[in-house]
């Protein structure tokens, strides 16, 4: 995405994602931005795309009825090294969430609360998480452009909300030192057996990975902000009740990993040492969970 196609977006959008650029910085983060206006000819184009021409779905909403057609959202996503020290484009989901909880405190609307899903976007919430009320309003994107003042394009500095917590490094396989203590430590607390080395190696990221799927956070190995949250809390022996009709989905309400294996482990640790995924099983199970006791592996 050019800069000339970034000075279109609404001044207060640009001026925040500035903003938010020097923030993440500040933590370590490097990000970059792209789809940012599109005109009627990219966001029909998008939308055909899945339908009537190859591809999978990306949007779900013809012109103008994208938040890009009116020039009040943008998509991020995250700058990494590659293998040869370039800089590549990545998605990794607990680093977008730590962007994304940065941005809406510096007043951004963030598509990682949507349902589904839509972490890379970005948007003023002025108008709510839809352009419905600029329709109304003005009936064209061309109309609101031209609303734009010249107070609004010249001014809109945001400072940042002093409850912006730094965001702690970002931790995988291969690092070391003292973080990395701290981490195999936290990890010891919560039923790892690994050895306070310093070193991030195959070890430490079973056990990260193993912690992440009985938390219910996005398995990726990789220790950022969300993951570390989860650790500084006190380990408990029982999961958080849970709702449903069956045992998994009263898993996918905690956002627990309901697959096969993890449940397995769960009835183990709870006297069903062969788990088979009989009614009878997971009723016993879905029984303990929504009655908060069900005990963790």
């Amino acid at each position: 995405m050019s800069v000339k196609d970034l000075t279109k977006l609404h001044p207060i959008l640009l001026n925040r994602i500035e903003e938010l650029r020097k923030q993440c910085d500040k933590h370590g983060l490097r990000i970059g931005f792209s789809d940012a206006v599109r005109n009627r000819e990219e966001q029909n184009r998008l939308y055909a795309q899945g339908r009537t021409t190859p591809g999978s779905i990306v949007t779900y909403v013809q012109y103008p009825n994208s938040q890009h057609n009116w020039g009040i959202a943008v998509d991020f996503f995250i700058f990494v090294k590659d293998k040869n020290g370039k800089d590549v484009a990545s998605y990794e989901i607990n680093t977008m969430n730590q962007v994304g909880m940065i941005a809406q405190n510096i007043g951004l609307g963030w598509g990682g609360n949507w349902r589904p899903i839509d972490r890379p976007h970005l948007y003023l919430p002025n108008w709510g998480s839809t352009p419905g009320l600029l329709i109304r309003e003005f009936g064209s994107p061309d109309k609101f452009f031209a609303s734009w003042s010249e107070k609004e394009t010249q001014s809109n500095v945001v400072v940042p909300k002093e409850n912006i917590k730094p965001t702690v490094p970002i931790l995988r396989i291969g690092a070391t030192g003292d973080d990395v203590k701290a981490l195999q430590a936290n990890l010891n607390r919560h039923g790892a057996k690994l050895k306070v080395d310093g070193v991030f190696g195959q070890l430490t990221d079973r056990a990260v990975r193993d912690f992440q799927s009985r938390r219910g956070l996005v398995v990726d190995g990789s220790v950022g902000a969300l993951t570390q949250a989860e650790l500084r809390k006190e380990p408990s022996l029982f999961f958080p009740k849970g709702t449903g009709l069956g045992f998994v989905d009263a898993l996918n309400s905690i956002k627990v990993d309901s697959s096969f294996a993890n449940r397995r482990r769960i009835a183990n640790a709870n006297g069903i040492p062969f788990y088979t995924g009989s009614a009878r099983h997971n009723t016993t199970l879905r029984d303990l969970l929504i009655t908060g006791k069900l005990k963790r592996p």
